[in-house]
């Protein structure tokens, strides 16, 4: 619901959550069975629909029980097999899969849930450059090539825009000639 890459997700550590804020700070990622800094090279924190910071929330406090009962602090928000790592995208992949298989759903990759988001945030007149932060891209271009499609009216607009440029002109005194 906030257009994170599932290496993101799954990196996600109890702390990462600020649900006051309604935000989620993106510190690393997995990637090829590594842990390391996000994509853009960058951190950086993402706005969360309040829909999602409650079941986060609770997914926090429920790794905290599950801590305490083990004697230990809760690190990852989506534990692997151990609790020192997380969940492999891999397994996130296979659980995806599955669960659309049962459910009767033409197969999907869990990044297209990204695009999704992307999509209709845009459709939604979101601005790009917002989209854009959202998604870590290093640069709104990467956005605009990807999204720019869904801007709802965008080629009406600039039709209209160069139609009122063209119009006005003609109701102009020509230049170099009293008004």
């Amino acid at each position: 619901t906030c257009g994170l890459r599932i290496g993101e997700a799954v990196a996600l550590q109890v702390g990462d959550l600020d649900a006051p804020s309604q935000q989620v700070h993106i510190r690393r990622m997995v990637r090829r069975g590594y842990i390391s800094s996000p994509k853009s090279g960058k951190g950086r924190v993402v706005d969360l629909p309040s829909s999602t910071v409650a079941v986060l929330e609770n997914v926090r406090q429920t790794r905290q029980v599950e801590a305490a009962y083990h004697g230990t602090e809760a690190r990852w928000l989506f534990p692997g097999r151990t609790l020192d790592l997380p969940i492999t995208p891999e397994a996130v992949q296979q659980a995806f899969a599955k669960a659309l298989k049962v459910a009767g759903i033409r197969k999907l990759r869990p990044h297209d849930l990204r695009h999704t988001y992307a999509t209709l945030a845009v459709k939604a007149g979101v601005p790009l450059l917002t989209v854009s932060r959202q998604l870590g891209h290093a640069s709104i271009a990467i956005t605009a090539d990807v999204y720019a499609h869904a801007v709802p009216g965008s080629n009406r607009a600039a039709a209209e825009a160069l139609e009122a440029v063209l119009t006005r002109n003609q109701t102009l005194p020509p230049r170099n000639q009293p008004s």
